[in-house]
């Protein structure tokens, strides 16, 4: 029950706040950005710079509700296009599979060169189904 509360907490906190990796916490000037797609048991994201587009990347998945763990794979995909997304870069799936259970997170991250004219989007595989998140532009 505390995972759970804990969770809910730091989950109404990114909202509200924003979320900081440590490695930027201390950096002046240095925010993230997130972008999510609402599922019916959790949220996948992609978190990145606010500045330029050359970054590290995070995809994050937080399953807030649901029996049992899942054991999903996250990813990226890049439109390289941002006037058209019919010209889609194949997903980056590299990741290890990570084991998540009902109120706790986990994330993946990867530099990716992006220039200012692409999007980019987090990609969550579970079983044959996979779940994109919001696109980052």
């Amino acid at each position: 029950m505390r995972r759970a509360v804990s969770a809910v907490g730091f989950a109404v906190a990114a909202l509200v706040f924003g979320v900081v990796s440590p490695a930027n916490a201390g950096t002046s000037g240095v925010q993230e950005v997130a972008k999510c797609g609402s599922l019916s048991n959790g949220e996948v994201c992609i978190i990145g710079p606010d500045t330029g587009r050359t970054g590290t990347y995070r995809t994050e998945y937080c399953k807030s509700s649901g029996s049992g763990d899942v054991y999903v794979q996250l990813g990226y995909q890049i439109a390289y296009d941002a006037s058209d997304y019919s010209d889609l870069s194949a997903q980056i799936m590299d990741s290890p599979l990570y084991g998540v259970w009902a109120g706790s997170c986990t994330s993946y991250s990867r530099h990716l060169n992006v220039s200012s004219d692409n999007c980019v989007r987090g990609v969550m595989k579970w079983q044959d189904y996979t779940y994109i998140s919001k696109w980052y532009c």
